[in-house]
Order: structure tokens, then sequence, then C-alpha cells
């Protein structure tokens, strides 16, 4: 049942994006089949095709093998879609409507250093203010939407199986890639990581076979609790990456335990790169398992202060002189330090010849299963003495909104 579809941002001439926010409940195929005509109706949404159907029928049964909740969600949408799911050549795993791309800087702090008891997280989420065709060295096309001027908190309450689950994203309504956290305080974010693989391959349909780099954040978000659950669930899986992106994950457990998980470009290896206990992590977009402290990384000018080696020794710094426990409002400032919003992207460090902006800012309590969020709206001019943008932002703060106290706090 599609409880709510609405705006908390609408959209308005003089703001960047707008945010819906949608909540979902019921048996996995009627979440899957709502969320079908949502992707229809209001975002025009095409299902991709495989070369065959034993491409389909093969992703499917492994679906049902390693995740039934979406398998059952797939049929959903075939049944929106008025397809027959046995024997189709339609992808039904994904109800894409856009691309994407993920910039980022994230902070783990530890419970042991905040006043909640509890593992606090803060992200940025970075990208730029473009279309994916201009993004690409071309033209816009028409009816193009810039990235990220369409973007979704989205509930999901699965009545017979799977955890609950609310994410920030956009791109896939089936599959909210971006940030995620469960009933149980399992956290997961995505990062852009060059040293992963960058395959110039379609997200969806064609040959594909496994579980996507965007599909994994909702798989564990369903099926796991702790970071180690989701260590093992990764390892018994075929991920395969594409749209020519690299990412790696953060991943944050309710008791404070948080790795990155990357996968190497060169060897396809798996890596996990630990938090230290009772230290704080912090994570940008290079990969760890190759740059894991200070003494790894190349030289870099800190006027370039969107490098993302720069932005790790901006945040450990601030962290550091920080007095006191840790609470959400002092972690915004940390999380501030590196909020992208540049006059000079060159000078700062920004890699494309397109502004760059933090579209979305969170911080949150895993414990309490609390967000809180800054949308970016605009510009408001320029920091005197500085080669930043002063932005203008909305505060918007989530919770579970279908959930008793009690099981939030299990």
């Amino acid at each position: 049942m599609l409880l709510k579809d609405d705006f908390i941002i609408p959209a308005h001439a003089g703001n960047y994006m707008n945010v819906q926010h949608i909540i979902v409940k019921g048996a996995n195929e009627e979440i899957g089949y709502d969320l079908a005509l949502l992707a229809k109706q209001e975002f025009s949404t095409k299902l991709y095709s495989y070369v065959d159907p034993i491409y389909a029928n093969g992703r499917w049964n492994y679906f049902k093998r390693v995740w039934p909740a979406q398998a059952e969600r797939m049929a959903g949408v075939a049944k929106a879609f008025n397809i027959d799911i046995a024997n189709t050549l339609y992808d039904t795993s994904s109800l894409i409507f856009g691309k994407g791309g993920v910039g980022c800087s994230a902070v783990v702090i530890p419970p042991s250093m905040t006043a909640s008891g509890n593992p606090l997280v803060a992200r940025n989420f970075d990208w730029y203010m473009a279309t994916p065709s201009e993004l690409a060295g071309g033209k816009s096309v028409k009816g193009e939407w810039k990235f990220n001027t369409r973007n979704q908190i989205t509930e999901i309450y699965p009545t017979d199986g799977g955890f609950a689950t609310m994410h920030i994203s956009s791109n896939d309504l089936l599959n909210p890639w971006t940030d995620g956290i469960n009933e149980h305080g399992l956290y997961v974010t995505v990062l852009f990581d060059p040293g992963a693989p960058a395959l110039l391959t379609n997200i969806s349909g064609v040959r594909d076979a496994g579980i996507s780099m965007l599909q994994l954040p909702n798989f564990l978000l369903s099926t796991c609790k702790t970071v180690n659950q989701c260590k093992s669930a990764i390892l018994q899986q075929h991920i395969y990456f594409a749209e020519g992106q690299g990412i790696h994950y953060l991943i944050v457990d309710e008791t404070g335990a948080a790795t990155v998980f990357e996968v190497d470009a060169e060897t396809g290896q798996y890596f996990f790169t630990d938090a230290k206990k009772d230290t704080p992590f912090v994570v940008t977009n290079h990969p760890l398992h190759k740059h894991p402290d200070l003494y790894s990384y190349p030289l870099v000018f800190m006027d370039e202060e969107h490098n993302s080696f720069t932005r790790v020794c901006m945040l450990d710094e601030e962290i550091e002189y920080h007095e006191g426990l840790f609470t959400l409002e002092s972690l915004r400032v940390v999380i501030d330090t590196v909020l992208c919003a540049f006059i000079d992207g060159e000078r700062a460090g920004v890699k494309r010849p397109f502004p760059e902006r933090t579209f979305w800012s969170i911080c949150a309590d895993l414990g309490e299963r609390q967000l809180q969020t800054m949308f970016y709206l605009g510009d408001e001019g320029t920091i005197s003495g500085t080669n930043r943008i002063r932005t203008k932002r909305q505060p918007i703060n989530l919770s579970f909104s279908q959930l008793p106290a009690m099981s939030r706090n299990e």
C-alpha cells in the first residue's frame, strides 16, 4: 500500500531540487507493484531489456535464492507492467528514471566519543550541476534533467520478509541506493572510488547477471543487521559495476562497527577496511585498500580543498580539535568543513568543468535511527576571503514513521 507520496521540498523556480517523500507498506509483491505504478505514472519509467529471456529468468531465480524479498518485488513490477515474469525479456529488478553520481565525504564517530552513547555518522553527497549528456561531453537533450533535481526519501515496510528501511536517493525507485538505514540501525552509504571497476556497460538488462552496484545497499539493509553479516553476504554475491563510475561502500552498525567495502578494478578482489575501535573513521574518494593512512598519500596541496586526500586531512584536524563528546549538532560543524561549493572549482580540485555542490548532508544517530538532513536549494553569494560560496539549505529531520518506538530501540 502506498501510504504517502508528497513533496517535502516542492519543485520551485528558485530551488535547484525537489524532494519527494514516499512511504510503502505491505507484502513485497505489493511494494514492487506500488513503486512500479509510481515510476510509470510520475517518471515515465520504462524497463530495460535483456538480449535473451534466459538472462531475465536466471536473474529472477538468483534473487529468489539470495534475496527473496527482491524477487517478490520484481513480480510486483512485472504485474504493474503487465508482463509474465517467468517468460520475459525485461529486467524487473530496477525502476530507473535517471542517472546519478557520487562524490562525497563521510565520518563515523564511535559510541565512546558521543553524548548519546550511540555511533554517529555524517555524510556529504556531492555531485555536478549538469545533465548526464553535458557531463559526457555533449549537449543536453530535450526533456533531460540535471543530476539530483528529483530526489526521494523512501520508507519501505515489508510485512512478509525483509527489514524496514529508509533511504535518501534518486534515479531508481525500486533500489534507492545512495544513503540508507534499516530498523536495526545498520547504515549504508555510497561514495565515488576511482580505484573500483568503472565499466561502460548498462546498469540494467542486456547481459547483466548477479546484483548491481546500485542494488547492493538495499540488499544489505533488507537482509542484514551487523557489519559482519554484511561482509558475509557480500562475499557470496557476484556484484557488477556499470555506468562508467566506480564506487565504494561505507557500512556502519548500531554497535559502532564500521567498514569500507571496495572492489579492486585490476584484480576484481573484494577488500574490507575496518574502522579501528574507539577511533573516528573518515572516508572520501580514494581506495582505502591502496591508501590506508596519511603515510600512503601522494603529495597534495591544502588549497585544493576538494581533493580527496585534502578532505581527509581537514576532517581529521577538525575532529582532533573538537572538545567534549560529539552530538549531531557538533558533528554537523565537522562535516560542513568539507562542504562543496567553490567560486573557482578548478583551484579547489573539482575534476569537471561544471559547478559541483553538496546536494544533501546527513548527520545520523544510529541508536535512535534518526537522520538530520540538509538539502541544497541554491547559492546565496560568496564568503569573503575564501574560495567558497554560501549556500541555501533546508533542514529536514527523519525517522521511521511506521515503526513502534520499542522496535526502533531493540
